[in-house]
């Protein structure tokens, strides 16, 4: 066995647990997981088999959920990864330094496997690491994520690639490393100026992207068509290549170099577009951003100890709301009295909506769960019986297929209730669920 190849429970209970609040919560909806173990296979397998027992295999299957180490997901992405630290620190001693290069590769593997969102989940702190190891600097950036246009591209400084760009006799010459000409230059020069971090030369699988726009929220691969470089057989290799890396999740903007260098303005007014509407913003957006949501949350529950991310996209926070006149309805139960003062105006929210079984959001379901244990004997009922009860407090009436889909939902929203600590389940003569108070 592997001296790293090690198991952290608390971590794959929290990294499930997190997972199935994730398959409940509408802004995931459609989007594709995966799960990362940073040191060995063993806790892999360990979480693996708890999403089985938690979501089940045909979640699993629908959200294309993977559990590996970083070479199993080489050349693959998903919507949203879970890493796993799995080291924790041992009687008050600081973790073991790591800062050998197939460590390096593998973590760069691990934490460019996200389209939209990454989650490290850790038992130690940033205390318990040397900053040299690559672990601290992992956590560091997770809890502090930053996107900064490098000081350097190739051998080459930002400010003196500039300057050699103005330079006529320069321009003669071949253009500076990793750039293909001097078009990608000026294209590049442009993108820089407005702000943005652009990555010239970009690989993903053996392939390149002449530039990709990276932001807090999402990337842009765009494409300098020049003329004198793109001849009939290149730009059809070039869509090939194109439409490959779009069936993985790329969004590609292309510019002909003939319309960039008439109006350079014009040219690129259709990209600050697609940026807009990709919600990749500059630096000095998304430092504003980031102000602003370090003000929202305050007072309000944070993310635990135990977990890192990158920054949760504001779209992503907006796109669970369900109402803007019902704003207490977003916010998760946080006392037992609280949640039965709020219960009546629930329901009567729910009823009013008539909505089918698979639009009620997990919040609905929950208090659904709770109202309807609240009017049992003894608060508590079996759990057979438990989504019969739900879908009368609900208005709701399903059979058949749907109604087994619904019945997933409510034993999900139940294990999210008893992480909590609202619920609870015994075995008397038949497995039951009860309040606790």
């Amino acid at each position: 066995m592997e001296s790293d190849d090690i198991e952290n429970p608390p971590e794959a209970e929290a990294i499930v647990a997190q997972i199935a609040d994730c398959c409940e919560d509408p802004a995931y909806s459609g989007k594709t997981f995966g799960v990362i173990s940073l040191m060995g296979n063993r806790q892999a397998e360990l979480i693996s088999s708890l999403l089985l027992k938690e979501i089940g295999a045909e979640e699993m299957d629908e959200r294309r959920l993977v559990c590996g180490r970083p070479y199993d997901f080489q050349g693959d992405e998903r919507d949203v990864i879970f890493l796993s630290m799995v080291d924790a620190p041992q009687e008050g001693k600081p973790c073991r330094m790591i800062r050998d290069a197939d460590t390096q590769r593998r973590f760069n593997v691990a934490a460019s496997r996200a389209r939209d969102q990454l989650w490290l989940f850790h038992s130690v702190t940033l205390n318990d690491l040397r900053p040299e190891c690559l672990r601290y600097r992992l956590l560091e950036h997770c809890l502090n994520p930053k996107v900064l246009q490098p000081p350097e591209i190739g051998d080459t400084s930002v400010s003196e690639l500039r300057q050699r760009a103005l330079n006529s006799s320069e321009r003669q010459g071949t253009s500076p490393k990793p750039f293909e000409s001097w078009f990608e230059v000026d294209v590049f020069l442009k993108i820089v100026d407005r702000g943005y971090r652009v990555l010239p030369q970009f690989s993903v699988n053996e392939r390149r992207i002449d530039l990709v726009v990276e932001g807090l929220k999402g990337r842009l691969a765009v494409e300098c068509d020049g003329d004198e470089y793109h001849r009939l057989e290149q730009f059809e290799s070039d869509m090939i290549r194109q439409r490959d890396l779009e069936r993985v999740g790329w969004v590609f903007w292309r510019v002909r170099g003939s319309d960039f260098y008439r109006d350079p303005d014009a040219a690129l007014s259709e990209l600050w577009e697609a940026l807009e509407r990709l919600k990749i913003s500059p630096r000095h957006s998304w430092e504003s951003d980031r102000e602003q949501s370090e003000t929202e949350i305050d007072g309000q529950d944070r993310i635990p100890v135990t977990v890192a991310g990158e920054e949760y996209p504001k779209d992503v926070k907006e796109s669970t709301a369900q109402d803007s006149n019902h704003k207490e309805l977003e916010q998760e139960p946080t006392s037992r009295e609280h949640t039965e003062g709020r219960l009546d105006r629930v329901l009567e929210y729910t009823r009013s909506r008539r909505r089918s079984p698979e639009e009620m959001p997990p919040f609905d379901i929950q208090n659904a769960i709770l109202r309807s244990l609240k009017k049992c004997p003894n608060y508590s009922c079996t759990l057979k019986s438990l989504t019969s009860r739900v879908l009368r407090e609900l208005g709701v009436l399903t059979r058949g297929n749907p109604r087994l889909e619904f019945e997933k939902r409510v034993m999900r929203n139940l294990g999210a209730l008893k992480r909590k600590g609202f619920v609870e389940d015994y075995k008397a003569k038949n497995k039951r669920i009860r309040l606790l108070s």
